[in-house]
């Protein structure tokens, strides 16, 4: 048990710092260029979605490691509220 909540402690830690580091990146990359030429802003405009893509994955992520950790813990509490077996 213990190494399953620390397994899904651990996913958790890293969707949200997968998440931080991308929202980091997107607000670093949607800064405006002034006067740019076009080239420069489809390259923006495509790093834009993959920063996007990533901030959707870190989500997924970290929204696995907490229903694992919900489930996990569920489980925990019906398993200590049931009679023990005589």
């Amino acid at each position: 048990m213990k190494r399953s909540l620390a397994l899904s402690l651990l996913v958790i830690l890293s969707g949200i710092v997968l998440l931080l580091f991308n929202l980091a990146e997107y607000s670093g990359e949607s800064l405006p260029y002034q006067d740019a030429p076009p080239e420069l802003l489809l390259r923006q405009a495509e790093n834009l979605m993959r920063i996007a893509k990533s901030i959707r994955i870190s989500a997924g992520i970290l929204a696995v490691g907490i229903g694992a950790l919900i489930v996990q813990l569920a489980l925990y509490y019906r398993q200590k509220k049931q009679p023990p077996r005589s």
